[in-house]
């Protein structure tokens, strides 16, 4: 009865030293991530180095890669259950005050095939719900696939205007606060947490950046050309179709496929369960008293039915599922109306950060003809410029984050 106890200590023994082993490491990871987060040196990523990298190794992704694989696989997994199973036994006959005689006549081996069909209907339906999931997967990792390459170039976007923004401070912490005397001191006060508020943005974004294309510890400045995108000439005559939004369309339509695909399950159930089979003598035997004979294989099938006498006929199930299948209807039903919303909001929002762009770019134009050579006036209007510029900068990313929405529903681009 020491056996247990003796197992027992082994193993806490033996995870508190691995345990121990992996904290150990894990606290080397940390140091080392630490000093590399510290680093304040940048390296420089281009659009094409960030965007293979983000294919390569970004962890969303490759967990939509996973879940494709995956889900294939079962529709392999399923014709697999078809191949004859083969099963091998071994069998040792010997009176227990004789085990030190044992011999090879006292050890008999045999190797059967057996063959099973399952029901047709059943099978049929497995197969069915399986390649809905795999098309699942596909549609649902092409989505993933285009969120991630949105959200990297929304990244890029936001660097220039980090950059924009922190050349903007220092040339104001240079020139000192303007204004009257008495506001200098709010004006310091101002200055100097809207750089708090910036070292804040450089911090978020690089940890963003890291996140998106696994490199934790890295510091990139992503920097260099990216592809042009602008929905400016036809944002207001996006309509959903072939064109624009097919791909969530099509992911509307596999659940309400898998709601059908539920309620037809639950009436095949209701049918006899039919299953064939084929037996075969042994392929093998040591004792060698078998010989294999086609005549001996043996076809049977068979048909079974359990009633539930809670549920005669499975109506209760039928009509819960069919009640699933509507509530699955008309969930979608106001999710297509939230997105029917949501592309008028954006198509709105967009006329308004178009036009509030113009008056911008106006009041730089009419900043840079001067109608007055006064210096303070002249001093005044070129902070005002630097402000404005700034403004502009951010507008300009307001409407490329717009773009992006559209840009993950437009068919054509990701065709092209």
């Amino acid at each position: 009865m020491l056996l247990p106890w003796v197992l027992t200590g082994c193993v806490t023994e033996k995870v508190q030293r691995n345990l121990h082993a992996n904290a150990l490491n894990q606290e080397e990871e940390f140091k080392s991530l630490l000093g590399q987060v510290r680093s304040e040196s940048t390296k420089p990523m281009t659009w094409e180095a960030a965007y293979q990298r983000l294919m390569d190794h970004n962890l969303g992704l490759q967990q939509s890669a996973l879940q494709r694989e995956e889900a294939e696989k079962q529709a392999k997994r399923q014709w697999l259950a078809l191949i004859p199973k083969v099963a091998g036994f071994l069998s040792l006959g010997s009176n227990i005050t004789t085990l030190t005689d044992v011999g090879g006549d006292d050890l008999t081996a045999s190797l059967i095939a057996n063959f099973n069909i399952p029901s047709p209907f059943e099978f049929y339906a497995s197969l069915y719900s399986v390649e809905l999931q795999a098309q699942n997967a596909r549609w649902s990792g092409e989505l993933d696939q285009r969120r991630a390459y949105a959200q990297l170039y929304s990244f890029f976007l936001e660097a220039e205007v980090i950059r924009k923004a922190e050349v903007s401070l220092v040339q104001r912490l240079k020139s000192g606060p303007e204004g009257e005397i008495d506001n200098i001191g709010k004006s310091f006060k101002a200055l100097a947490v809207e750089q708090r508020s910036l070292e804040r943005r450089q911090l978020f974004h690089r940890s963003s950046v890291n996140q998106l294309l696994n490199t934790p510890g890295g510091n990139w400045e992503l920097v260099g050309k990216i592809p042009a995108i602008s929905y400016q000439d036809r944002y207001s005559r996006i309509k959903i179709g072939e064109d624009f939004g097919k791909l969530a369309l099509n992911l509307y339509a596999i659940q309400i496929e898998g709601a059908m695909l539920r309620v037809e399950r639950i009436k095949f159930q209701q049918w006899p369960t039919i299953n064939f089979g084929l037996s075969s003598p042994p392929l093998y035997s040591n004792t060698g008293d078998y010989a294999f004979n086609s005549d001996e294989l043996a076809l049977f099938s068979g048909a079974n039915e359990s009633v539930d006498v809670t549920d005669i006929g499975g109506r209760e199930g039928i009509r819960d599922a069919e009640k699933r299948l509507k509530f699955t209807r008309e969930q979608l039903r106001q999710r297509m109306e939230f997105d029917i919303l949501r592309i008028l909001q954006l198509a709105s929002s967009y006329q308004f950060l178009i036009q509030e762009e113009s008056r911008l770019q106006r009041e730089i134009r009419r900043i840079n003809e001067p109608a007055s050579a006064e210096p303070t006036i002249v001093l005044k209007d070129l902070s005002l410029k630097s402000q404005l510029e700034l403004q502009l900068s951010e507008i300009r990313q307001q409407i490329k984050q717009v773009d992006l929405q559209f840009l993950i529903w437009d068919e054509k681009y990701w065709k092209a």
